[in-house]
């Protein structure tokens, strides 16, 4: 999926746990959601993350390849566990959250994400990035957030 599928679509699930758990710094907490959005792609040097971190993605795609270990859950409890032992719970849930979002999304492309990496189980679908679907995707996951901003 594209960094802006990614980022409308944290935003939407932001505003929906902002609903749920009452946060007190909305703003602060939908950046943190947004951010942890585009941290799994910071294993390939050519996404978004990856290009304003280039020797960090080159690191990560050399060791895990993209779409290996940073594209899946542990990539993502790590994440959690790490921001949680620096900015406490509040905001490690948002990176989990934004994290957890990119995951989701991407395990409808072809290439789709391995959940449980090291474990071969693949969750794929046909949603093409950059395509009609994901175009689609994008303009309800906006109306959405405008809508519940209404």
């Amino acid at each position: 999926m594209m960094f802006r599928t990614h980022l409308v679509f944290s935003i939407l699930l932001g505003l929906v746990f902002l609903n749920v758990f009452g946060i007190s710094n909305p703003w602060l907490f939908i950046l943190v959601v947004m951010i942890g959005s585009s941290l799994p792609d910071i294993d390939f040097h050519k996404s978004k993350i990856g290009s304003w971190f280039k020797p960090l993605a080159l690191m990560f795609n050399f060791l895990f390849g993209h779409r290996g270990m940073i594209h899946s859950f542990v990539g993502a409890f790590i994440t959690y566990i790490l921001f949680m032992l620096f900015f406490g719970s509040t905001y490690a849930g948002a990176v989990f959250i934004g994290y957890s979002s990119h995951l989701f999304l991407d395990s409808f492309t072809p290439r789709g994400i391995r959940p449980f990496w090291p474990l071969k189980p693949k969750l794929n679908g046909i949603v093409r990035s950059g395509g009609i679907f994901e175009l689609i995707l994008f303009f309800l996951f906006l109306v959405s957030v405008l809508l519940m901003l209404a």
